[in-house]
C-alpha cells in the first residue's frame, strides 16, 4: 500500500536534498534504505549495522512514480537524509510503532525496531501498525 507519494515529508523548505546518483545493482523499491556497494546502489543488507542514512527515491527521470521499483542497472537517486527532516521509509511487515521508537536496518532495504546493540538509524515519527507487507512510515534520522 502506498501511504505517501514522496520520500521527503518536509518541512517544505527541504526540497533540495543532497543526493548520490549511481547505477542500481538490483531492482529496488522506492523508500528503501540503500547502501553503496561496488559503486552501485543496493538495498542495505546488514541487519542492525551502522550505515549512512540513504533512501532511494523513485525513478522520476525515467518517468516512474513511487509505486514502481527502480529497475536494475539504471540510474538510481539516493537521498542523503538530514537532521530535522521527515522521510517516508519502508518498514518491515507487522511492526507496531509508536512515535520515538528506534529503527534499524532489517537487512532487506526495510527498517525494523532496534534492539540490543543494533545501530539506530531513524526514529519513528508517527504511531502506526504496518500491515502484511512493508509500508512507508514517517521517520526522522537518528
Amino acid at each position: 500500500m502506498i501511504r505517501f507519494k514522496t520520500v521527503i515529508g518536509g518541512p517544505a523548505r527541504k526540497n533540495d536534498p543532497q543526493t548520490i546518483d549511481l547505477k542500481t545493482g538490483e531492482a529496488i523499491a522506492p523508500c528503501s534504505l540503500v547502501a553503496v556497494v561496488n559503486n552501485k546502489l543496493m538495498k542495505h543488507s546488514a541487519v542492525g549495522e551502522q550505515t549512512q542514512a540513504l533512501v532511494i527515491t523513485n525513478d522520476y527521470l525515467g518517468g516512474h512514480d513511487i509505486r514502481d521499483n527502480v529497475p536494475n542497472d539504471t540510474s538510481g537517486i539516493a537521498i542523503i537524509c538530514e537532521d530535522d527532516v521527515t522521510y517516508h521509509v519502508l518498514v518491515k511487515a507487522g511492526e507496531v510503532l509508536t512515535v520515538g521508537d528506534k529503527l534499524t536496518s532489517n537487512g532487506d532495504g526495510t527498517l525494523k525496531k532496534a534492539s540490543g546493540t543494533d545501530a539506530v538509524l531513524f526514529y519513528a515519527f508517527e504511531t502506526y501498525t504496518v500491515g502484511a507487507t512493508a509500508e512507508q512510515v514517517r521517520v526522522r534520522k537518528a
